[in-house]
């Protein structure tokens, strides 16, 4: 498996997905049944309940801080979609603490409305990361980075012009194949040279480009350019 291994990032992202949608439905679901059980003489939350909501917002914060820098710095599927999980849980502390706290005072059915509220909104979190390790596992090309690796390389000197290029995710990197016409009176060796500039070029310029693959072929009457 030369590339599928990399996107196994993007199957635990996928995986996390489902984990979001799947928690909000039942989390949705949970909270009608509440709110359909709840009879006046039912009884409020613990004060426990609050201290454990509190601990949970902080806890999930610090870890959607950490996740969330370190996913962005590495452009990790796993990782941001664990961030987006982390967020959703201090959302869920938050709202959860609102309604005991509520419950608490004397109004027991806040409980089941919070509930419902939570998971309506955690299964809106959990599109996200779904279409993107999708798009990812579907070889999607991230938008405008095939344009940019062409301008580098036809900025590079020797290089007539860029054809074909194709930009594959692999997780939270990037395989990049294009087609780089020069002249045709160059050397194998010369030719060979202008391709190699073309990779360092587009991988100094460009994130997260872990391959760049250059095809050659010669110009039609061009000339290398200035």
């Amino acid at each position: 498996h030369p590339y599928g291994h990399d996107n196994a990032e993007a199957l635990a992202g996928l995986l996390i997905a489902g984990m979001l949608l799947a928690t909000g439905a039942f989390i949705a679901i949970d909270g009608i049944d509440t709110e359909l059980s709840t009879g006046p003489a039912a009884e409020a939350p613990e004060a426990s309940a609050l201290v454990a909501a509190g601990i949970t917002i902080a806890t999930k914060l610090a870890l959607w801080v950490a996740s969330r820098r370190v996913g962005l710095r590495t452009n990790s599927p796993t990782l941001l979609a664990s961030a987006r999980d982390h967020i959703s849980d201090v959302v869920i502390g938050a709202a959860a603490f609102a309604g005991i706290a509520l419950a608490r005072l004397g109004a027991p059915a806040i409980d089941g409305v919070t509930a419902i509220a939570i998971g309506i909104w955690i299964t809106f979190l959990g599109f996200r990361p779904l279409r993107e390790n999708l798009g990812i596992l579907m070889h999607e090309a991230p938008k405008g980075q095939a344009e940019r690796a062409r301008e580098i390389g036809r900025r590079v000197r020797g290089a007539v012009d860029v054809g074909e290029v194709r930009v594959q995710p692999l997780g939270g990197q990037y395989r990049i194949d294009l087609v780089l016409l020069v002249d045709g009176a160059l050397s194998v060796s010369a030719a060979h040279v202008i391709a190699h500039a073309v990779e360092d070029a587009i991988r100094a310029e460009l994130e997260h480009v872990r391959e760049v693959y250059v095809h050659v072929e010669p110009a039609r009457g061009g000339t290398p350019a200035a």
